[in-house]
């Protein structure tokens, strides 16, 4: 693992650890990292870098720094986002972002479509915090994002597997169908549902930025269940454009609902995108902490 710490004329009291996987996204953000770098050493930002090896690295080196840092911000895609913020959810940790994913779901959802190493570098020196929604999964996991079954996890599946964009491949998985059954447990009802999409959401967007559902905020201290019900291939079709514009939620084979706590079982093992990393799961157990993560935001 690569450290570098800049402490020379720096401002009192601000200590910023840098967590960089360089293998994310389009892995041609090397020049941008030093860019990011340079500009802290610029404004007297003191700051350690670690760079991540491999899969879990972000786990170790974000728990090292938060023993002396104020700030942690991760250079990545969502997946490692999630190694960090489960290794830090419980402690006293602002936390800023510079997305160099695929998708970079959280970063939209907290920031925006825009994006410098210059508005990062401000927020850092300047900025406000903004406190934002997570859950734990069978307490185990800590989510920010997505738990989603079925296409969503399909996608994530494909898209490891080519390196391809979501945009190039969703149309490869349009033609295949892959219903599964599930049961929803939430405010005391059981539903059964044959369904290639079930999943919940604290963010309205998913999968590079497509929209899911308009109901979703990251601070309204509830999340979302969404399922699309059994549908054929043009219904799929006109689910994903529902989609492209923004209103899935008024489609006719959609059901959504709002939670603090609800139980999704697979009818047998299934594969989940919980933030961007695939997991197996025979019950998903989903309870919306009252603690919550840190932002820094404008």
């Amino acid at each position: 693992m690569i450290a570098i710490t800049y402490m020379m004329e720096t401002i009192p009291g601000l200590m910023i650890g840098v967590i960089h996987n360089p293998n994310s996204g389009k892995k041609d953000h090397e020049g941008k990292m030093k860019s990011f770098l340079s500009l802290l050493t610029k404004e007297g930002i003191e700051y350690d870098y670690r760079e991540t090896q491999g899969p879990g690295d972000a786990c170790t080196l974000a728990a090292e720094l938060a023993d002396h840092c104020d700030t942690i911000v991760v250079a990545s895609g969502d997946g490692t986002l999630f190694e960090a913020i489960n290794s830090i959810w419980e402690k006293d940790i602002s936390l800023a972002i510079l997305p160099y994913g695929t998708g970079n779901d959280l970063y939209k959802g907290i920031y925006g479509a825009d994006f410098s190493e210059e508005k990062i570098v401000s927020i850092i020196k300047n900025g406000n915090r903004r406190k934002v929604d997570c859950a734990r999964v069978n307490d185990t996991y800590t989510m920010t994002l997505i738990g989603a079954f079925g296409f969503p996890a399909d996608m994530v599946i494909k898209h490891k597997e080519t390196g391809c964009s979501y945009g190039r491949t969703i149309p490869g998985l349009l033609t295949h169908i892959n219903r599964r059954n599930y049961t929803l447990k939430i405010d005391g009802k059981e539903i059964g549902y044959e369904t290639e999409f079930i999943g919940v959401f604290c963010t309205g967007s998913a999968g590079g930025g497509m929209c899911v559902t308009k109901l979703s905020s990251m601070t309204d201290g509830v999340m979302e269940v969404v399922v699309i019900k059994k549908s054929s291939v043009i219904r799929r079709l006109l689910n994903l454009f529902a989609i492209i514009r923004g209103r899935l939620d008024f489609q006719p084979n959609v059901d959504k609902f709002q939670f603090t706590e609800c139980t999704i079982i697979p009818e047998k093992t299934a594969t989940c995108n919980l933030d961007g990393e695939v997991i197996d799961f025979d019950v998903f157990d989903v309870k919306v902490l009252k603690q919550k993560l840190e932002f820094l935001v404008e």
